[in-house]
């Protein structure tokens, strides 16, 4: 029985036990990763799943109910289960029912090609990364992981309202991290790419540059302690974005976990910055063409020169502050939650280049890797306090590569304090709240201690 088939069968009979006001939110997921150490397959894995979410209103009440099968019965079960659970609980906020929006963007996320990929050849490829990292210097001792994956996502919504969406999205991706060595002193580097199919990807450049990473850092000194100006890498500097990405989430204001709040339309951060979130990016890691509530989708602009212009909401956010959803609404699965989570999350990009921010710093350090970032960082006050690698800049060159050194300071602070952006835009890989776009940035007044 197809989710379709499915969905007719609950509509019809969800009357028979009260529902009014229901949703069905259908998922499906299918993934492959294949692992390689030391020329063999380490581990191999191939998983689907799938599974519905049911919720309802009855008398001002909503009732919710789960399955991984998609049949009669389990239809059956499901109307018959938001009815009992509705009988137990004491109490229920009723929710919210989405009507849905007159128009739907087309986005362009599925790529046919990558079905033409047959196991072995990603075998292969993954073999081929490992393989080039080896032999790219004597001093890269180890590859601590080697792999090579893709996967593919179905998302079906139909209401009561008259809402029925699809979506089929599919990637590609590819991942290595090496450790080299040198006098006893060890240092890694890792490189991710993620593309639409397999195709374009050039697996000697993925591994050359997770090795040049690792070499680079080779050799490390010491640096002066105190407050500097410091560059943070595109890299290093999606990482602090992405821990503190929850800040411009409506619900986090509301409940208290931002320091954003109330703070619409004032100045925010240095001039330069200007924050978008895309859910309509070609190739964007989240691009979509509606949220998990079935809000259309559209790109918006968060921070503009320094003024933040909105949060991102779900519709329950929306409610509290009587604002419309900006289609920021995702489950991470079909059993979870609604909660909030941006899209391709953009830092745009300056005009810099790379070598004009350093010549520009002058005297100062290049972050270029952070770590404990789950530890070191207080996402409600903004405080953090992380190891670093990276590099002295001296008279505007970049110099040696410095030992491990803690920078410290505030999250809100660092956006105020940025004094120019580079070009470099860098992708992450993409995390539970979304993927972040970033160029490498100069900030003043970091705190540095060895």
């Amino acid at each position: 029985m197809d989710i379709k088939e499915f969905k007719n069968i609950i509509f019809e009979n969800a009357p028979k036990y009260e529902i009014t006001d229901f949703e069905l939110f259908y998922q499906k997921n299918k993934n492959f990763k294949v692992n390689i150490y030391e020329g063999e397959v380490e581990k191999y894995q191939n998983n689907l799943s799938e599974g519905v979410s049911f919720r309802g209103n009855i008398k001002g009440k909503t009732g919710y109910a789960y399955s991984e099968k998609i049949d009669e019965e389990s239809a059956k079960f499901i109307l018959e289960s938001v009815k009992k659970n509705l009988q137990i609980i004491d109490s229920s906020e009723k929710e919210y029912i989405y009507a849905g929006d007159e128009k739907y963007p087309d986005v362009d996320v599925f790529c046919d090609k990558l079905e033409n990929y047959n196991t072995d050849f990603k075998i292969n490829l993954a073999k081929n990364v490992e393989k080039v990292a080896f032999q790219y210097d004597k001093r890269i001792i180890s590859v601590e992981s080697c792999f090579v994956g893709n996967g593919e996502n179905e998302v079906y919504i139909a209401n009561s309202k008259g809402v029925e969406l699809f979506e089929k999205s599919n990637y590609a991706i590819v991942y290595i991290s090496v450790t080299a060595e040198e006098n006893g002193v060890k240092k890694t580097g890792s490189e991710f790419w993620r593309g639409k199919d397999f195709g374009p990807v050039d697996y000697v450049k993925i591994a050359e540059n997770a090795c040049r990473k690792a070499l680079n850092l080779l050799g490390s000194r010491s640096v002066e302690n105190g407050n500097k100006s410091v560059i943070f890498k595109n890299e290093a500097f999606a990482d602090i974005l992405t821990t503190f990405i929850g800040c411009f989430f409506a619900e986090n204001s509301q409940k208290g976990f931002s320091l954003l709040k109330g703070k619409k339309g004032e100045k925010i951060a240095s001039e330069l910055v200007n924050i978008k979130d895309l859910p309509l990016l070609d190739d964007g890691f989240f691009t979509c063409g509606f949220d998990s509530e079935a809000v259309a989708s559209y790109d918006k602009t968060i921070v503009e020169n320094g003024e933040l212009k909105t949060l991102l909401y779900n519709l329950k956010a929306a409610m509290k502050d009587n604002v419309k959803s900006t289609g920021n609404g995702f489950k991470l699965n079909y059993k979870s939650a609604v909660t909030t989570s941006a899209t391709n999350f953009m830092f745009e990009a300056g005009n810099a280049t790379f070598d004009e921010l350093v010549l520009k710093l002058g005297d100062g350090i290049v972050v270029t890797r952070l770590s404990g970032l789950h530890s070191g960082a207080d996402t409600v006050s903004g405080n953090f306090s992380l190891a670093a690698d990276g590099f002295s800049v001296k008279e505007g060159r970049v110099t040696e590569p410095f030992e491990q050194v803690t920078v410290s300071g505030n999250f809100y602070n660092v956006l105020k304090e940025i004094e120019d952006i580079s070009n470099d835009l860098y992708s992450d890989a993409g995390g539970a709240f979304g993927a972040v776009i970033c160029p490498s940035v100069l900030v003043n007044n970091i705190s540095i201690a060895s």
